[in-house]
């Protein structure tokens, strides 16, 4: 059964949300500067063969290894990473709650996620030619 752990910081990643309008799911992507809270969970290896189906790996997600720090410590972790080809657009409401109630469950800056959504309503906006 998965455990977490520990909140943690991921530098140079951005959050952000891709896949269809009203159903995008989140997915991080390197960017200098950036920062994503996240928590580090503690999961065995039946764990980890239901979340590769729980997130399409490896044809939705892949998996790589990137680097966290919490506290004065730094460690590479496991993360499930969108594969490329996915669009920028806006997350479900039911999706969103699930991620809002982890934020604040855990604690964690909503900056990234206030961001992310930014990044993701400004690219789901309609056309508008110029004037």
């Amino acid at each position: 059964m998965a455990i977490p752990v520990v909140g943690a910081v991921l530098k140079d990643y951005e959050l952000l949300f891709r896949g269809g309008n009203g159903s995008a799911v989140a997915t991080i992507e390197p960017k200098a500067g950036g920062s994503v809270p996240c928590v580090l969970w503690l999961i065995t290896p039946e764990d980890e063969e239901a979340l590769d189906c729980y997130e399409g790996f490896p044809h939705h997600y892949r998996k790589e290894m990137v680097p966290v720090q919490f506290g004065s410590r730094k460690m590479n972790v496991m993360a499930y990473i969108m594969n490329a080809g996915h669009s920028l657009a806006m997350p479900g409401k039911d999706y969103l709650y699930t991620i809002l109630h982890g934020y604040k469950t855990f604690r964690l800056d909503f900056s990234a996620l206030y961001e992310a959504l930014d990044i993701a309503a400004n690219a789901s906006a309609p056309y508008k030619p110029p004037e």
